[in-house]
């Protein structure tokens, strides 16, 4: 799909993958990783609730991101957006699975679980 909108254009790659042979496991590892992502958005907003902090800066749609730029006071407030084109791909890789395993461990200890099960599209402690 081209990016017009860019000098120069650009392009972006989709794909179908309703069939997929990886979607089964695909769709296993979305459950669990919701799963961990619920965890810690709970556990920020212990932290928010406490210290008035937000230490939570994942959005699920622009609706949140909409209601959040909403409340911040209009006299206040300064915004600017960015192309985030590069992002990702700029991560080091070695870096991002420390960080996300690190994660995943510290989730099952506050939940004090080993495990997660997951039945076709939810996930459970």
């Amino acid at each position: 799909m081209p990016k017009l909108h860019k000098n120069p254009y650009s392009y972006r790659f989709i794909a179908a993958s309703h069939k997929c042979t990886t979607k089964p496991l695909s769709r296993f590892l979305n459950s669990a990783l919701r799963l961990i992502l619920k965890h810690f958005r709970e556990y920020c907003l212990g932290i928010y609730r406490n210290t008035g902090v937000n230490a939570f800066w994942i959005v699920e749609n622009s609706l949140e991101v909409l209601d959040s730029l909403r409340s911040i006071p209009t006299r206040k407030a300064q915004l600017a957006s960015f192309d985030f084109s590069t992002l990702y791909t700029a991560i080091p890789h070695n870096l991002l699975k420390d960080k996300i395993t690190n994660l995943i461990h510290s989730a099952y200890t506050c939940r004090k679980s080993q495990y997660i099960e997951v039945c076709q599209d939810k996930a459970f402690w």
